[in-house]
């Protein structure tokens, strides 16, 4: 059953959608990362919906950022396709995992701290190991194939476990590889979209064998809904933001909810 749907509560979904979409988009992240804890934390929510619920939150909101990006000419569809070929499959295996493995909240915690953990520490690193690179960069990366796809199918697991995507994990680890994140950004958000339809079709079909992991449509929409719009606006106001204060603020965002997370897990 979905949480409270009074006015209150959907303007609180509406918001929370908005403001992590309009943060995390100038980046390549769709937001999902921070939703999951929020889902967790704020509304009390402990089954294995809230991962499937994040990947609603994607396909709602992600169509947005992408259209911007490509009318601006800033995706890089060959990049796209390359985390694609990787991401989809992972992002299957991890779902089943999630569903089958770690349905249980103290054991979803653990992991969900360590990959937040592991993506504030890429987003460092990836902030330290490259300012401003031009987009051959990221041709240079396809050159490379086989090292794309592992590191897209790496994430990949990870997003589908999670409820993320993957673009959390992909784009800063796509910066630390040597490319900015101005061209990071569309390709990512278009992995995201791709490998979240296919997880959530995965969270759907393990529902029809007995499972409990059909998303909370109504929580995913209405968040969807709001991050819509803080999508297309963080793609579009992306040139004109400090890239360093926004991959600051996810990083410690996530670092500081990851450690919160250890903590209950190891104490609960």
């Amino acid at each position: 059953m979905d949480p409270s749907v009074d006015v209150a509560h959907l303007l609180l979904y509406f918001v929370a959608g908005f403001s992590v979409a309009v943060v995390c988009t100038p980046v390549g992240i769709s937001g999902a990362f921070l939703l999951v804890p929020f889902q967790v934390s704020v509304l009390g929510l402990t089954s294995v919906s809230v991962s499937s619920t994040g990947l609603v939150f994607n396909v709602v909101s992600a169509p947005a950022g992408i259209v911007r990006y490509w009318r601006d000419g800033r995706i890089d569809w060959d990049l796209a396709r390359l985390v694609g070929a990787g991401v989809v499959p992972a992002v299957v295996a991890g779902a089943w995992v999630r569903v089958h493995v770690l349905s249980d909240p103290r054991a979803f915690k653990a992991v969900a701290g360590i990959t937040l953990i592991l993506v504030a520490m890429r987003v460092v690193a990836g902030r330290r190991a490259v300012t401003r690179e031009p987009l051959s960069a990221a041709h240079n990366l396809q050159k490379r194939p086989a090292l794309v796809i592992a590191l897209a199918a790496a994430v990949g697991f990870a997003g589908g476990l999670y409820g993320i995507g993957g673009g959390s994990l992909l784009a800063p680890l796509l910066v630390a590889s040597g490319v900015a994140v101005a061209d990071v950004a569309g390709a990512a958000l278009v992995a995201t979209l791709m490998s979240s339809v296919a997880g959530l079709l995965a969270y759907v079909v393990f529902t029809t064998t007995g499972s409990a992991s059909s998303p909370y449509w109504g929580l995913g929409v209405v968040l969807g809904v709001g991050g819509l719009g803080g999508s297309y606006i963080g793609a579009r106001l992306q040139p004109r933001l400090p890239e360093a204060t926004l991959t600051a603020m996810i990083a410690a965002l996530a670092g500081l909810t990851g450690a919160l997370y250890l903590f209950q897990a190891l104490t609960s």
